[in-house]
């Protein structure tokens, strides 16, 4: 399906030259809107250009299947010229995607705005940094901490660590904070919260404020939610360099060695990938997907992207960001609605490649950490694993068992690290999500190499890495988190009148 391309209509056996001539592609939002739909025109082969097929046409209410090839025929509305709009091969969708001729402008609309979309909050870095000085000094001096309202602002804005956050994710945050601070990373730390969904003065945050480096920000646009406040965060920080990560991404060792590694110098964006690839995937990224032309995007034969970490130079790559924040503001989210994309993980690789800009993908692929039945061979993933440039392990995502309030977080789920070996071709690399509630009972879903690993994959306990201690070291700040809630009496928020700390008794 090619969302940019609108052409004349097919005359009788046309020249060639004629025929290349009618995949003009549209340039601009105002000679989109300069057409109207005629018809939906059916073609055989599976092929957009084979021969039509009339009495399969239809109207430009007729929902596109996914066993139909054709194209959206649109008239100019002064000229009369005739072009074709969203030119779709059969078997290209994994699931019906329930698009019609009539909304296909929309889609083309999407994939404009992506070239040249402008916020409604501009992007400045001064702006950013004195917002982000505003914002804390509004909070400190409303907290019902003195300590906490005498909170210096970070020495430089250059590097920063930023998060999101909501309150069922704050356990799980503040462990990670505490982890991250264990290793000696001393960067300055976001958290990025919306104030429908989170209070200010929980007594978590305050803790984060006062003793480990964490600041405040408001989330100020109510389009950014669910998973695109990532991208809003990104987008609105106060630091020039951003390690953006997820609540429940444990640093294996101080991450601050990012930012000067030679590939980060060279591109300005480090990613990571995800267990998938177009050939072996549970997503909708395979090669005859629609993703790729709605994205404007060729198709390119790599990993998905994993977002639990992201790395970027904003001050290299306002474009890229730009059209990030398209994909996490402008609504409908149609690479969600059209079940192409899932959430945030893979917006980053496409904003950065639809506006050709320069990334590292991380070459190890991620590994898994978790459990191995007793006397058997049979391995149940419960976290990624995810490596720096030189391979070594430098994130722990627990994305499967979560660490959140009113649970039994006690449970003690890292034993072995299952690990791709380093330089193996890929074509042995492959990773599953099996239920295995025989050997594994607590575990909703297992992902890594259950059983026959050994070929490809190296299994090691977790006594062989330095980051032995962490899970211990983790669930005891857990466990320390709740007893400073429990400590400061936490009632249930009440957002209108957080002004007055109505979080605490």
């Amino acid at each position: 399906m090619n969302f940019k391309s609108i052409s004349k209509s097919l005359p009788p056996k046309p020249h060639s030259d004629s025929i290349d001539k009618l995949w003009t592609p549209v340039q601009t939002l105002a000679e989109l809107n300069a057409f109207e739909c005629v018809a939906w025109r059916q073609t055989a082969k599976c092929s957009p250009r084979g021969d039509q097929q009339p009495k399969l046409d239809g109207s430009c209410d007729r929902i596109i299947l996914p066993t139909d090839s054709g194209f959206c025929e649109y008239r100019h509305q002064t000229t009369g010229e005739i072009r074709r709009i969203v030119a779709a091969k059969c078997k290209s969708r994994a699931s019906q995607m329930g698009y019609s001729c009539r909304n296909a402008t929309m889609l083309v609309r999407y994939n404009l705005m992506a070239d040249d979309y402008k916020p409604n909050y501009p992007l400045s870095f001064e702006n950013n940094q004195r917002d982000f000085i505003q914002e804390n000094r509004l909070v400190q001096g409303n907290a019902s901490s003195t300590s906490v309202s005498n909170v210096k602002p970070p020495a430089s804005f250059s590097r920063g660590i930023v998060y999101v956050v909501y309150e069922q994710l704050l356990l799980s945050v503040y462990a990670a904070i505490r982890a991250l601070r264990s290793t000696g990373c001393t960067l300055p730390i976001e958290l990025w919260y919306r104030q429908d969904e989170t209070n200010a003065f929980h007594p978590l945050l305050q803790e984060l404020q006062l003793h480990y480096g964490a600041y405040l920000r408001v989330i100020k646009d109510a389009r950014a939610k669910k998973f695109y406040t990532k991208l809003y965060a990104v987008f609105y920080t106060a630091f020039d360099h951003v390690l953006l990560l997820d609540a429940d991404n444990f640093a294996a060792q101080d991450p601050t060695h990012l930012f000067t590694t030679e590939v980060y110098n060279n591109t300005g964006a480090i990613f990571w990938p995800d267990y998938w690839m177009p050939n072996r995937t549970i997503f909708k990224t395979k090669k005859n997907s629609d993703v790729w032309e709605f994205m404007g995007v060729p198709f390119v034969d790599m990993f998905e992207q994993e977002s639990g970490q992201v790395l970027v130079n904003r001050v290299k790559h306002t474009k890229a960001l730009h059209t990030l924040l398209h994909y996490g503001l402008t609504e409908p989210h149609f690479p969600a609605k059209f079940n192409m994309l899932w959430g945030d993980k893979d917006l980053f690789r496409f904003a950065w490649m639809r506006t050709n800009s320069s990334f590292h993908m991380i070459k190890r692929p991620p590994g898994s950490l978790g459990l191995k039945a007793s006397h058997l061979n049979i391995f149940c993933g419960n976290t990624m694993v995810q490596h720096n440039p030189d391979g070594d392990i430098v994130f722990l995502h627990r994305n499967i068992v979560k660490f959140l309030p009113n649970k039994d977080n006690r449970q003690k789920l890292w034993e072995y690290v299952q690990q791709y070996h380093m330089n193996q071709d890929l074509r042995y690399y492959e990773v599953r999500g099996d239920v295995d509630h025989r050997w594994f009972p607590t575990i909703r879903k297992c992902y890594g190499r259950r059983i026959n690993y050994l070929r490809a994959n190296s299994l090691k306990p977790i006594q062989d890495f330095p980051f032995a201690g962490l899970e211990n070291d983790i669930i005891h700040y857990v466990l320390q988190g709740e007893k400073l809630i429990k400590q400061h009496g936490l009632r249930t928020m009440q957002t209108k009148n957080s002004a007055k700390n109505p979080i605490l008794k």
